[in-house]
């Protein structure tokens, strides 16, 4: 079924989370099914992989459907419990002022989830980013502690 025959309960200025297969791809939904995103220039970001790469990013709006694609989404306001948003008035003004301007991309400094939770609360937050750091350090201590276990012998 075409996604575009479904409804969607999203808001101005709600967090749009895309589920991508191995990230998520996050945009703010301005009204009229369209979404303002950021994405490194020239990533169609329509379910395509992750980018890994560094380097200029473009501010696109665009309609949600052509985003989604064939991901799963939701509204996802997840820090509004930590920070206060701005109005939707606001939130939509300011994307809409973003659009067609590049910026740096980063990975894991200034992605489109840094990007999304700027416009909705002046701070940019990267969960997934913060997520992976932490994977790393767990994944880091364990090689760590098996490592020490069999360059150490137990001498008992």
């Amino acid at each position: 079924m075409d996604q575009r025959m479904c409804k969607h309960d999203a808001e101005p200025g709600d967090l749009i989370e895309i589920f991508r297969v191995a990230y998520q791809h996050w945009g703010v939904y301005i009204g009229d099914d369209k979404i303002v995103h950021f994405s490194p220039k020239g990533d169609d970001d329509n379910g395509g992989e992750i980018a890994l790469m560094d380097g200029p990013g473009e501010v696109k709006c665009e309609d949600i459907w052509d985003v989604i694609g064939r991901s799963k989404f939701k509204v996802n306001n997840q820090l509004d419990d930590e920070y206060e948003s701005h109005t939707p008035k606001t939130i939509v003004e300011e994307a809409l002022d973003m659009v067609r301007k590049e910026l740096q991309y980063s990975l894991t400094g200034f992605n489109c989830e840094h990007f999304a939770t700027y416009l909705r609360y002046g701070v940019a937050v990267s969960r997934q980013v913060d997520q992976a750091a932490q994977n790393a350090a767990d994944l880091a201590a364990a090689l760590l502690s098996l490592a020490k276990t069999v360059l150490s012998p137990n001498t008992e």
